[in-house]
């Protein structure tokens, strides 16, 4: 039905992700048991998300930060089907994603969406030894 709109378009290019040893970095996501894995031990290892969850607590860490790096890794592929009202909607729809976690204000969204950007080079090494670990 969207495609069929008559000013719908394909927007953008791909831009390559992350890889190692032909792996796809960003693979290891919330939604399979080694991403979540390595969700767990990137959360353990960062002092800066530390310190956030201290001032945030969150029931469920490993889900809020997942969750954000969908987001953030979502966005890598930057090719968009657009419509009228089409950022509109991504951007309701992350934002009832990032409620559904337990973050409660746009602000607070903003602030931790930062802070994992900062800390993307922790996460694609501890990405990296679960590979080797896994290929062991």
């Amino acid at each position: 039905m969207l495609m069929e709109a008559s000013n719908a378009q394909v927007e953008g290019e791909f831009i390559p992700s992350q890889e190692y040893q032909g792996i796809n970095l960003a693979a290891l996501d919330i939604y399979c048991r080694g991403g979540r894995t390595v969700i767990s031990q990137f959360v353990a290892a960062s002092k800066l998300l530390q310190q956030f969850l201290i001032e945030h607590p969150n029931k469920n860490t490993a889900r809020l930060v997942g969750t954000v790096l969908f987001i953030i890794e979502g966005s890598l592929l930057n090719r968009e089907f657009i419509f009228t009202g089409s950022q509109a909607i991504k951007e309701q729809i992350e934002l009832m994603e990032m409620l559904g976690v337990g973050l409660k204000t746009k602000e607070v969204i903003i602030m931790l969406i930062d802070l994992i950007h900062k800390e993307m080079p922790l996460l694609q090494q501890i990405r990296a030894t679960h590979i080797d670990a896994m290929r062991d």
